[in-house]
């Protein structure tokens, strides 16, 4: 079951209000403190699995599959361990179990403590637990990765005659466990504006959960509004000392008895027009940008998943492991 709210990126907060959306669990689970950073994320992905790549090398790129909805490629932001240690200097909202959030603006200088600049050091790691976070794929064994700025460059040479392609606000659609804030990428025709005109340009805004960034290079500003997964530890605030830390959390309540800790997740997903065209990489582009990655959980149903040495023999050129790139923040 899904619900799909066309033209808008509602917050979780803004969601749990919807009455429609009372029957989701995952929603209305009360969590301990967790955080809500301000992520800048350059790169894109595409996981897909054997039906996928074999599509995707024989026409040496990527095409709708046309089997519902718009004629769109879908992409998804990955974040790097740099990009999330970075976020750690960032003002962050603390979202606190009883629903209030509370702004933190971090030290302007953390000193030099042992240990800074090490990506496992940080409190944001050890809630980027989420799929959105996760160097496994649920949608097959194979992902590509490429710069945001390569794939607007390809995208905006092959479909919008050089200019800039137009990014707008298509949809959140809150499903069972995950919530996804789709960004549309259309050309700047005269068509294609007219066909999309009733979803709004993508600007930012105060509050915006995601928006979109020429400088210092293309990237997205995306503000998580759930990282976690499953909830194993609670966010604390040293007032005092304006610093944050990270406890454990017990599951049970004061009777003993175990209390749920899974929460919805969230992402953020551009879904470029390309109708029935293919946006085309070369062959060193795609193999520089494809990895290996495991299965995670749960699976998408129709995803078809191989071994490492299966896999390996579907692609014409060594393959890498994502879980030894710089994207895999959590196994």
């Amino acid at each position: 079951m899904e619900t799909i709210y066309p033209a808008q990126h509602l917050s979780v907060q803004q969601l749990k209000s919807d009455p429609q959306n009372g029957y989701s669990n995952y929603l209305h689970i009360k969590v301990p403190s967790y955080p809500r950073p301000e992520l800048h994320v350059a790169h894109l992905s595409h996981c897909t699995d054997q039906t996928g790549i074999f599509g995707i090398l024989n026409d040496s790129g990527f095409r709708s599959p046309g089997y519902r909805g718009k004629r769109v490629v879908w992409f998804s932001l990955t974040v790097s361990r740099a990009e999330l240690k970075e976020a750690e200097d960032r003002p962050m909202t603390i979202v606190h179990s009883d629903g209030t959030e509370e702004q933190y603006h971090p030290p302007t200088s953390r000193g030099t403590t042992e240990g800074q600049g090490d990506y496992g050091s940080g409190v944001l790691k050890t809630f980027a637990t989420s799929p959105a976070f996760s160097s496994s794929s649920r949608l097959g064994s194979f992902c590509f990765t490429f710069p945001l700025q390569d794939v607007l460059d390809k995208y905006s040479q092959q479909f919008c005659g050089g200019q800039k392609p137009v990014m707008r606000v298509w949809n959140t659609v809150l499903y069972k466990q995950k919530v996804m804030y789709a960004v549309l990428v259309h050309s700047p025709s005269p068509t294609d504006q007219e066909e999309f005109c009733k979803f709004p340009e993508l600007k930012e805004e105060p509050g915006s959960i995601c928006a979109f960034r020429e400088e210092p290079r293309p990237h997205f500003l995306w503000r998580p509004q759930a990282m976690s997964e499953t909830h194993d530890f609670e966010l604390v605030v040293n007032r005092k000392q304006n610093s944050l830390s990270v406890e454990p959390c017990s599951w049970y309540d004061e009777n003993g008895k175990y209390r749920l800790r899974y929460f919805v997740w969230d992402e953020v997903a551009l879904a470029l027009h390309v109708r029935e065209k293919v946006l085309r990489f070369e062959e060193p582009e795609l193999k520089g940008a494809l990895s290996f990655c495991e299965m995670g959980a749960p699976p998408r149903p129709i995803a078809g998943f191989q071994s490492f040495e299966e896999a390996q023999r579907e692609v014409p050129w060594p393959l890498q492991r994502f879980s030894e790139s710089d994207f895999a923040i959590n196994p």
